[in-house]
């Protein structure tokens, strides 16, 4: 990975940062991780690392989630988002087909956790958090019908 000096501030960061306070507040508001806690403990240690800007341990602790539990989507959508982040942060558009590899994991394990349970509030939110990171990453990319088709999907 290229090392660049990180791009802090403006209104890019700031709505990049959304999703990651949303998903913060989800964990605290929504029913407990249907995950074993000490994956859940990996994944909250792992956006915790993000907000310290040490990307390389946070994406170390998604990937042992994805190794531990690798037909439920939460590992792949918060390296995905990760990489997202760090594409922001850094203004390198190079982390483009892992994150999109990432996200399109994410929705096809959460589309079969929905068929399995469609009242499942973790699917549905790895579903459409996955979704929203996939539009604003086709907004970035200036694919604004994609993001408009996936909007409403």
């Amino acid at each position: 990975m290229k090392k660049i000096r990180p791009h802090h501030g403006g209104e890019e960061k700031t709505l990049i940062r959304i999703p990651f306070v949303l998903i913060l507040l989800a964990a605290i508001a929504w029913p407990k991780s249907d995950l074993p806690q000490t994956l859940d403990d990996k994944l909250m240690e792992g956006v915790r690392l993000l907000h310290c800007d040490r990307y390389d341990d946070a994406f170390s602790n998604f990937a042992y989630v994805q190794r531990a539990a690798s037909n439920h989507p939460a590992g792949y959508f918060f390296y995905g988002a990760a990489l997202e982040w760090l594409a922001w942060d850094y203004r390198n558009l190079e982390q483009g087909p892992p994150f999109f590899a990432m996200m399109n994991k994410t929705i096809a394990l959460a589309k079969a956790m929905v068929v399995k349970d469609p009242g499942n509030p973790w699917a549905l939110f790895y579903l459409g958090g996955a979704y929203g990171f996939l539009g604003l990453a086709d907004i970035k990319y200036g694919n604004w019908f994609k993001a408009f088709y996936d909007g409403m999907t």
